[in-house]
């Protein structure tokens, strides 16, 4: 063998390791290079999985739109197919007054409505037969009278009305069998009339005299409270640490 035919071979085995030694390379690659390839593997996962929780996500709330319509619609339904029930009108107020020197009452009232959604009928100008034919509709018809509030001078003997006193014993008559839970009698020296009226469970009077401001002021605060859902008890409380002391002194309650 001559020296050109050995440098061939030698040059064609030099070649033949070079070839293996880049197969080699390419089919065990190095650590690096195999995290590398990992990190970008679970690079793709993430957006794919990221790009799905955002479609569920949508998808939820499309659902829960979808239920909250679906439910709204049958509300309405049910009152619009189910029977008229009196048991499930809402409770609301019956407001008494004698005159217009009362009315700073009326437009508390007014604005509690506004504020609370808390209802209430008025009789202005009361006198005792027209309030005994109101209580006696209400009595008869079963409606849900809850609240009373007179707004009306008084003193020891009764309430004033525009044709005469309506006498404690006379004003339980009325009231009886009712299913009336609280009343407020916003006239002055009104308690006496409270002690004997014990045929409603919560009444409210004033031990002293009470102007009309300071009377309006408080049934503003109370029926505010009332109708925002307090208890008749706890919004008498509130009331009286909210307004001037010299206003919640003359507040009594009786129960």
């Amino acid at each position: 063998m001559n020296n050109v035919t050995f440098g061939i071979i030698i040059s064609i085995v030099a070649l033949g390791v070079s070839i293996l030694s880049a197969f080699f390379k390419k089919s065990n690659p190095t650590p690096e290079s195999a995290l590398q390839q990992r990190i970008k593997i679970l690079e793709s996962t993430i957006e794919i999985m990221q790009e799905s929780q955002v479609k569920d996500r949508v998808q939820i709330m499309n659902l829960q739109r979808d239920l909250a319509l679906a439910r709204n619609e049958i509300a309405l339904l049910r009152q619009q197919y189910e029977p008229y029930n009196r048991n499930n009108e809402k409770p609301f107020l019956l407001y008494v007054s004698t005159n217009n020197e009362m009315d700073d009452d009326l437009a508390s009232l007014r604005g509690v409505r506004e504020r609370t959604g808390l209802q209430f009928t008025s009789i202005l100008n009361v006198t005792k037969e027209n309030l005994k034919n109101t209580l006696d509709r209400y009595r008869s018809d079963q409606r849900p009278l809850k609240y009373i509030h007179f707004a009306c001078h008084s003193n020891k003997t009764g309430i004033g009305m525009t044709d005469g006193v309506a006498d404690p014993i006379w004003l339980s008559e009325q009231l009886s069998n009712l299913n009336v839970l609280l009343m407020v009698i916003s006239g002055c020296n009104s308690d006496h009339i409270g002690d004997m009226l014990d045929v409603i469970p919560i009444r409210i009077t004033m031990l002293d005299k009470i102007s009309h401001i300071d009377a309006s002021q408080f049934a503003a605060t109370f029926w505010n409270l009332v109708g925002s859902g307090n208890d008749p008890s706890v919004a008498f409380a509130k009331s009286k640490r909210l307004i001037p002391s010299n206003v919640a002194e003359m507040l009594e309650i009786h129960y």
